[in-house]
């Protein structure tokens, strides 16, 4: 019995073994396999960039092979480091080769050695075709897009015959003339070519239906949209996120029902088996899809510049001029939508190339010219609005309106001179680029309004326990933020429209920011914004934490205040270590170089730089701790005045005479420090106040607190309160003590109210008596005379 299980066990290792062993011949045959397929992509594209019959078309198809060669070579190369670092970690696990000479391992252990390092040296190959196929494919694709650049440059500046030639126009307009009166008469030829039996009324009935369908379809969508979403008069000053949505809802309601209308007539023409065919097919559909672009259009900028509502307007000017803005918008659009119908209808081979020039010149001058009258600064800002612009950044849309005017104006020449192909192209270009950008602007005052609006969320304040000063600091981040990012977008969606292939500027975009080497480093750009973000996110949550631990857990405790304050700064300098250990591991920096270096400046720092690590660390401790910050009113010693910057080694104090004193940080931390602006700017105001003698001490007090009560920069709570302070040589001493809301202001506040006791005292008839002095003289003739008897 036992002998059975034994060789059924033998059988099931063996049987285990050899399914394994084919398990991975059939995945090296895979691979061997997926090499080849690289291998025969590669050459192919090889012998196509060295031939002569290059096209744009095929010159696409052959980079997207190569680029997904490059993925799957990627992927795999991948795969094959894991199973080579499998490898190596069994290989450590039974330890190292025997010595030479020393007793032979195990024959398990052996077999599993070489087995192992049999898997390793596969790996490597496979790691080897990897990359070298990566590092053809690389080759070939910056080739190839070199290639379609080229080809693009070609077309751009080839010459063309001058549209305004004599010649050419006497052979392109009368051509031009012909295809038009073609197109507008291909109805009436579709109607003449109906098949017997078939009337026009009964072909042309069902279109009449689906247009009553989509009339009746979008009205009511339309009503529906713009009831719920739409503008609501009552409401005077909108704020942007409600005047962005009510114009994307606008524009949506404005442009459903006739883009509804289109759309159905054009599902009902390309519909399998219809009748509507030949010119006046593609007619009707290219009419179709050039009304709707128009509409969509027209709508949108409508609801955008918003020329009756001004309150809901997103741009600074006149009713006058977003009247003229639209309606100019309104040409454009029309010019564009005459281009696009045409363009759809222009076969090759089926009018000349000298109509061709005179069509691509009208259309051009026409858009061109619309385009400049659009780019005036004066249509879109008034006045005050431009006068009331920061200087900076008046100066640069001044400067992308004069590029754009500039642009505008070459490519009209262009067209002109025999530039076809470039001017047409230019001014496309500069048409959509305007729209792009003012849509990127839009989108960057939307969020700047979510940004703004969520950190004045009440429910935000009370979930998260923020204060508001910190959710203002995250508004003006969140908006330092928003910029950078909504610029690079802006490029990105820009930069194709200039012939920039997308795919092109993803891969550029994405090896710029995976990261680039300096000399043994790896910088990423990715890595740095990701170590930022994880860096602000875990002090964010370390705050939170340190402000639950203090309000919620350290105040129900009977421990001293000295106690609690230092659990609650030690735990928050634990936040900062921990989010700063966060940081640099999502970098991937090497801690134990780090602590390499560390170690080896110990010895410098011990010696020579004791007075350097001490101001600095005393900055971190001022920067964490915060006892002052910039802007603080403060006094050090003998100096006092307005913090102006807080660095590391030092702090900028700027006294009330504007000189700069530069105060070691170690100082200020070692030495007594009066913050008058710490918590918050409420100060005290003391005023001084002598009277004399006999008079009403009480009506004294009521005048001094009827002074302070109706000054409106003394605060009433705490309220003013007046204090006898003494009997003086020559007056009663009395001390007004009231709090102002802003302490930087106090000497006004001060010098205000004294200019008004000493009036009110003086209407009073209470004498402010000078400082006396009571001096009895002798007379000494009167002592040396003897009394008479």
């Amino acid at each position: 019995m036992s002998r059975k299980i034994v060789c059924h066990f033998f059988i099931f290792v063996i049987s285990l073994f050899l399914s394994s062993a084919a398990y991975a011949a059939d995945v090296a045959s895979i691979e061997t396999a997926e090499t080849e397929d690289w291998a025969i992509v590669l050459r192919d594209t090889a012998l196509y960039l060295e031939g002569n019959e290059k096209n744009p078309a095929r010159t696409q198809e052959y980079l997207v092979l190569v680029r997904q060669v490059r993925s799957r070579a990627d992927k795999a190369k991948a795969n094959f480091q894991k199973d080579l670092q499998q490898s190596e970690r069994l290989l450590r696990a039974i330890g190292p080769p025997p010595a030479k000479g020393g007793p032979p391992e195990a024959r398990e252990i052996a077999e599993k050695r070489e087995m192992y390092n049999r898997q390793a040296v596969v790996a490597r190959a496979r790691m080897a075709d990897a990359d070298l196929a990566i590092i053809r494919a690389t080759e070939l694709e910056e080739t190839l897009s070199r290639e379609r650049l080229e080809r693009f440059l070609g077309d751009m500046s080839r010459r063309t015959p001058i549209p305004i030639a004599p010649g050419v126009l006497a052979k392109g307009v009368p051509e031009i003339a012909a295809e038009v009166r073609r197109i507008l008469g291909s109805p009436f030829d579709w109607f003449a070519k109906l098949p017997p039996g078939v009337s026009g009324t009964a072909v042309l009935l069902p279109g009449i239906v689906v247009l009553i369908l989509g009339v009746g379809f979008g009205w009511v969508i339309r009503r529906s949209v713009l009831n719920m979403f739409g503008r609501d008069p009552e409401m005077l000053e909108p704020s942007y996120a409600r005047r962005f949505s009510a114009a994307i809802v606008e524009g949506v309601g404005n442009s459903i029902l006739p883009v509804a209308v289109l759309a159905a007539l054009y599902l009902w023409v390309t519909r399998p088996g219809a009748l509507v065919s030949g010119l006046f097919g593609e007619a009707l559909t290219s009419f179709l899809l050039a009304m709707s672009f128009f509409c969509v259009v027209v709508a949108f900028a409508k609801s955008l510049l918003s020329p009756e509502q001004p309150t809901w307007r997103f741009t600074e000017q006149s009713a006058e001029n977003a009247q003229s803005a639209y309606r100019l918008i309104f040409m454009l659009a029309a010019v564009f939508s005459l281009d696009m119908f045409f363009s759809n209808l222009q076969r090759e081979g089926a009018v000349s190339a000298e109509a061709v020039f005179v069509y691509s010149a009208v259309f051009g001058t026409l858009g061109g010219w619309f385009f400049l009258k659009l780019g005036r600064e004066e249509l879109w800002r008034t006045e005050a609005a431009r006068k009331s612009e920061i200087p900076q950044q008046r100066q640069t849309w001044r400067f992308i309106s004069r590029i754009a005017r500039v642009l505008a104006i070459i490519g009209i020449a262009a067209l002109f001179v025999g530039y076809g192909a470039l001017g047409k192209r230019l001014l496309t270009n500069l048409i959509w680029t305007g729209l792009l950008l003012w849509i990127v602007v839009l989108l960057r005052g939307f969020i700047h309004e979510l940004v703004s609006l969520s950190t004045k969320s009440e429910s935000i304040q009370d979930k998260l326990h923020f204060p508001s000063r910190v959710l203002e600091r995250f508004q003006s981040w969140g908006r330092v933020i928003v910029d950078p990012v909504v610029f690079l977008c802006g490029i990105l969606i820009v930069v194709p429209v200039w012939g920039v292939p997308p795919d092109d500027l993803f891969r550029w975009t994405l090896k710029t920011l995976s990261g680039f080497q300096v000399g043994s480093i790896r910088v990423s750009i990715i890595d740095i914004f990701l170590a930022i973000a994880v860096f602000f996110i875990a002090m964010a949550g370390a705050r939170f934490l340190q402000r639950q631990l203090s309000e919620r857990f350290l105040e129900q405790t009977n421990l001293p205040t000295g106690i609690r304050h230092s659990l609650n700064a030690g735990f928050g300098y634990a936040g900062v270590i921990v989010a700063a250990l966060l940081s640099i591991s999502v970098t991937g920096i090497d801690l134990s170089n780090l602590a390499l270096v560390v170690s080896a400046l110990s010895v410098g720092i011990g010696f020579g730089l004791q007075n350097v690590v001490n101001n600095f660390i005393s900055g971190l401790i001022l920067l964490v701790e915060r006892p002052i910050k910039v802007g603080d009113w403060v006094r050090v010693g003998s100096d006092e005045g307005i913090v102006k910057r807080i660095q590391f080694r030092a702090t900028e104090l700027e006294t009330w005479q504007r000189a700069s004193v530069i105060i070691p940080n170690a100082e200020i931390i070692s030495t007594s420090v009066t913050n008058l602006t710490h918590r918050d700017r409420y100060g005290r105001v003391e005023i001084g106040v002598g009277v004399a003698y006999g008079s009403d001490v009480e009506k004294v007090r009521e005048i001094l607190l009827d002074i302070a009560e109706k000054n409106g920069r003394v605060s009433n709570d705490p309220a003013p309160t007046v204090v006898f302070r003494d009997f003086g040589a020559s007056s009663l001493d009395f001390e007004l003590r009231c709090f102002t809301s802003d302490v930087m202001r106090r000497l006004g506040v001060a010098s205000d109210l004294r200019f008004e006791i000493e009036s009110r005292l003086r209407e009073e008839g209470i004498e402010i008596p000078f400082p006396q002095r009571v001096v009895h003289l002798m007379n000494p003739q009167a002592d040396d005379q003897e009394p008479e008897s």
